[in-house]
Parts: structure tokens; C-alpha cells; sequence
């Protein structure tokens, strides 16, 4: 799996569960604006990508998210923030993929699937999970899986995302403690097999209609 590939990188949101159409919520989103890297408005409440403290010498790969003291008296989730993306963009590319699914392996529902101007190999579906998840990323037939975890620290108004790496090897090859992960890895290798691919390959679909047969 290649490093450069920095699309596959989850990133922490973190949601202010408020009235948007009250005055104390659009004067928080203004005070938010001024301390974080965004702050909009949105249909439950206020979405933020916090600020990120500057790198640590002594631990250069551990981002840390500086958590607003502005909702200090706030409800609020931090969420991870990932994509379902790649593919294979032709002969001269590599066959890369990612899909995102939950503990369990089994598929999650984005909040937001692109409809318009897909961009090929590029991200097909948004993800936003509490708590945390699991990206399975496919070259060819080798895969590699990984957890991603919140690591909270309230007192001292940061948090972490905290990255596990499961497994590394051929699809075939999965052990018997993962195979709960065999039906994800076998999709992102497809995925990323998945030639100019503009499509969500694993994922909940609410608009899908699933009927009983009638019992005789």
C-alpha cells in the first residue's frame, strides 16, 4: 500500500448538537469561527474541524485535535471522519481501494454520497462514525486492515486519533479471528479493481427497499 495516498486519512469532526435557527447557536458558530479551522451551521446542530496543535518533536506521527473550550457547556460528539475511495485508474496506475466498515465488518451508512462531477478513483462515499471504525485498504489481492479509535482527553482539551493495524497480507490469506472482515476485504479488492471507478462499492443504502416474502 502506498503512503502517498494521503485521501485514505481519516480526520476528527466534531458535532455541537444545538438548534441551528436559535441566536445563541449562530453567535457560538461566529466565536467557533475564529478559533478552529471551520465552523458551519447545519441541520441538528454545528459541524467543526477543530485546530490542530503543532507536531510534537518527540511523537511526529500523532495529530492532535485541540477541542474548542467555546462548548466547554456544549452537547457535542467527536466523530471520525472517513471516505470510501480509489480504484483503478488504468495500466500505468496502481490498483488501490478503500472501504470503511464497523467493528463487526459489517456496512455503514455515509452521510453524504457524491452525485455530480465524481471524480474517478477518487472519494464516493462520506462516513461519519462516533467512537470508532475500520478501513480496509486493498492493492490487487493484498490487503491491509485497520482500526481507527477516538482517544479522548477532556482536561486537557485534545484528542487523538489512534490507528491499529490488524492484519497485512493476501485476502486469502485472512485468520480465522478476522474472517468476520473476509465479505469487507473481498469488496475492497474489488474495489480496487474497479476500473475508473465513480461508485460506492460497500456501504448502507436507505433508499434500498427490502420485503418479506409472504408466508403461505
Amino acid at each position: 500500500m502506498t503512503g502517498e495516498n494521503v485521501m485514505f486519512n481519516p480526520i476528527l469532526r466534531i458535532k455541537v448538537s444545538c438548534d441551528p435557527e436559535a441566536e445563541n447557536t449562530i453567535d457560538l458558530a461566529a466565536r467557533l469561527q475564529a478559533n478552529t479551522r471551520s465552523a458551519s451551521i447545519i441541520k441538528g446542530g454545528i459541524i467543526i474541524d477543530p485546530q490542530i496543535a503543532p507536531n510534537d518533536p518527540f511523537a511526529p506521527n500523532k495529530t492532535e485535535y485541540i477541542i474548542p473550550e467555546e462548548i466547554d457547556h456544549s452537547k457535542y460528539t467527536l466523530l471520525i471522519d472517513i471516505a470510501e475511495c480509489g480504484g483503478w485508474n488504468g495500466p500505468n496506475e496502481s490498483n488501490i481501494g478503500q472501504i470503511v466498515c464497523g467493528m463487526s465488518g459489517k456496512a455503514l451508512k455515509p452521510y453524504f454520497i457524491p452525485r455530480l462531477n465524481v471524480e474517478p478513483c477518487g472519494k464516493h462515499a462520506y462516513f461519519s462514525v462516533p467512537e470508532g471504525c475500520v478501513s480496509v485498504q486493498a492493492d490487487n489481492e493484498n490487503i491491509t486492515i485497520k482500526e481507527v479509535k477516538i482517544d479522548f482527553h477532556p482536561e486537557e482539551h485534545y484528542a487523538t486519533l489512534i490507528e491499529k493495524e490488524y492484519y497485512n497480507g493476501h485476502v486469502e490469506d485472512l485468520p480465522a479471528d478476522l474472517i468476520r472482515f473476509k465479505l469487507a476485504a473481498g469488496i475492497a479488492v474489488d474495489k480496487s479493481n474497479c476500473e475508473k471507478c465513480t461508485h460506492v462499492h460497500y456501504y448502507v443504502d436507505t433508499n434500498q427497499i427490502i420485503t418479506n416474502p409472504r408466508k403461505r
